[in-house]
């Protein structure tokens, strides 16, 4: 079984091994496909976890136990239109490229290469960007 997940991390987690543990522990495969983590402030990790369900399920309750925020992958990215300033702050700082500017500087999202990494959200000075279902 497969699940993509985020992670966040309080920062007095955030220097704990925790890939390490749920390979260890729980015989899981992890693919890290983003990661803002800073030693000093709170950290999030997106990573797909591949191996039994029953394996997932116990290693997620044991980061929940720990004090880790265990998000499900199915969220996406939306742009407020009517609060977007069109500033590019967004487009700055995606990863991906999934946010973009046109010719006319407004922006719009590619669903499609977006992997919910948040950056944009803390970079948009608007509030323009949310995540949900």
């Amino acid at each position: 079984m497969k699940k993509k997940v985020f992670f966040k991390f309080p920062p007095k987690l955030v220097t704990k091994p925790v890939t390490y543990l749920l390979v260890k522990d729980y015989d899981l495969i992890i693919n890290i496909f983003s990661a803002r983590i800073n030693e000093d402030e709170a950290g999030i990790l997106g990573v797909e976890l591949d191996g039994l369900e029953e394996n997932i399920e116990a290693a997620l309750k044991y980061l929940k136990g720990v004090g880790i925020i265990v998000d499900d992958f199915d969220k996406r990215v939306r742009i407020d239109h009517t609060k977007c300033q069109n500033c590019g702050a967004c487009t700055s700082v995606c990863p991906t490229g999934s946010l973009s500017s046109d010719k006319d500087f407004k922006v719009s999202l590619d669903e499609g290469k977006c992997i919910v990494c948040r950056q944009c959200v803390d970079a948009c000075p608007f509030g323009a960007i949310e995540i949900g279902e």
